[in-house]
């Protein structure tokens, strides 16, 4: 994979580090490196359980996609499905992402975010009061701004 962006740390990978490049070979005998092992396979089960429930979940939105939908609905209910579809799809290569390399990138966190939040716009911003429209638009400023950030460092890091 490539270095590009900033990634989520995290911890119990860190410490799985420090213990597997430790010197003492025989910490991991010991009750923590146990735990850790045993926590890092729960959490990838956990991982997997949630990926296939994201796969049913896409397989099921497609399948309402194109037998509902697109046979009876109005453009509008045509592109939250499709907007919902490609939420689910960015989650599900998080996940697997998380699965291959260990790390959450940020980019993509933030990604399924502006495009949450968008979907949202769209379909609430005549039916929304005043404050709410404030609030995505503040949301939207924010998941911008880190974004930005994101790219400039990860830019600078390249180099």
């Amino acid at each position: 994979m490539a270095d590009d962006g900033i990634f989520i740390p995290l911890p119990h990978y860190e410490i799985m580090a420090r213990i597997s490049n430790s010197k003492e070979q025989d910490m991991h005998n010991t009750l923590e490196g146990r735990c850790l092992r045993a926590l890092d396979t729960v959490l990838h089960i956990l991982t997997l359980l949630l990926i296939f429930a994201l796969l049913v979940g896409i397989i099921k939105e497609l399948y309402a996609l194109i037998f509902i939908h697109l046979l009876s609905d109005t453009a509008k209910a045509i592109i939250a499905q499709i907007l919902f579809i490609v939420i689910l799809i960015e989650l599900f290569t998080v996940l697997t992402a998380y699965l291959r390399h260990n790390q959450i990138k940020v980019q993509r966190v933030l990604e399924i975010g502006i495009i949450a939040l968008v979907r949202e716009t769209i379909f609430v911003a005549f039916e929304a009061d005043v404050s709410r429209l404030y609030a995505i638009a503040v949301l939207l400023l924010a998941f911008g701004i880190v974004f930005a950030i994101e790219k400039y460092f990860a830019v600078k890091k390249g180099k």
